[in-house]
């Protein structure tokens, strides 16, 4: 093989049977009415308060809620959504109830500046609490 034959760019060579399948396979997931489902139930903890989850905890995992894993039924595509935004329960929306609680309510422990936060399913009421700056 010649140095100037080892860089062929995609557009300057044959299609081979792999990229027709994907070339497919997106076609298939960009015309697909999503039917999304948890691969994996995520791990959540309980805060102190009964029936209230902890979606951030600033001392554990600074800024990151817990991530889903889903895959549509449908055409296998799959996305992650963070618990704080999709319900892991019911895949319902998640939205802020109002105000700021005291967070040693719900972790046990006060944190310098930071307060709780709950979010709730709109579909089926699991409550979510964070951990937010601005106490």
């Amino acid at each position: 093989m010649k140095p100037s034959e080892a860089y062929i760019p995609v557009s300057g060579r044959k299609p081979n049977e792999v990229d027709r399948l994907l070339q497919l396979i997106s076609e298939i997931q960009e015309n697909c009415y999503h039917d999304f489902r948890l691969v994996k139930k995520p791990k959540l903890q309980e805060s102190k308060v009964k029936g209230v989850f902890i979606g951030i905890n600033e001392r554990r995992d600074p800024h990151w809620p817990e991530m889903m894993l889903l895959r549509c039924l449908n055409c296998s595509k799959e996305k992650q959504e963070p618990v704080t935004e999709m319900c892991p329960r019911c895949l319902g929306m998640m939205t802020d109830t109002l105000g700021l609680r005291r967070r040693e309510e719900y972790f046990g422990e006060p944190y310098f500046h930071y307060a709780a936060k709950l979010r709730r399913c709109i579909d089926c009421d699991l409550t979510l609490v964070l951990d937010v700056w601005g106490g």
